[in-house]
């Protein structure tokens, strides 16, 4: 009976022991339930920020892409705007010597005109001499031919 006893409590003894080893055990699952479920929330929220990042990566890369085209094509326009500027300095250039050509031309046509009003004005003096004298001569003639008849 004292050996029965002493099972007894061996087995009571063990029994709390595993009782006790199953307690903390199932504690431990809890813990790493736990563990397992803050992690999972973690993975959860660090997908979230990483997609949130990758997101705000590729509106970060179309907006690049967006302004380096706006500036390529303010480039180009402003490589067509010079070419327009350069354009029109030579026609500029070339307008201003036509411009003095014809400034020169004009003062030439107006020193020919002077020049021959002046030389009209002393062909009509000229005129109105030859006439005064003609008439003179005419007078004379008249005179003459009246004394002769």
């Amino acid at each position: 009976q004292s050996e029965l006893k002493a099972q007894i409590q061996s087995i009571t003894r063990d029994l709390e022991l595993e009782a006790r080893t199953v307690e903390k055990r199932q504690h431990d699952i809890e813990s790493l339930h736990r563990d397992r479920d803050q992690q999972r929330q973690k993975l959860v929220r660090e997908s979230q920020r990483s997609k949130e990042n990758q997101e705000k990566h590729e509106a970060s890369e179309r907006t690049i892409a967006h302004l380096e085209s706006k500036i390529t094509r303010y480039r180009n326009e402003a490589v067509k705007a010079r070419n327009v500027i350069y354009q029109l300095e030579k026609d500029r250039e070339k307008y201003g010597i036509q411009a003095a050509e014809a400034q020169a031309r004009l003062m030439q046509a107006e020193e020919e005109v002077k020049l021959r009003e002046n030389q009209m004005a002393e062909l009509e003096k000229k005129v109105v001499d030859v006439r005064a004298r003609l008439k003179q001569q005419q007078q004379m003639y008249e005179a003459v031919r009246a004394d002769r008849n």
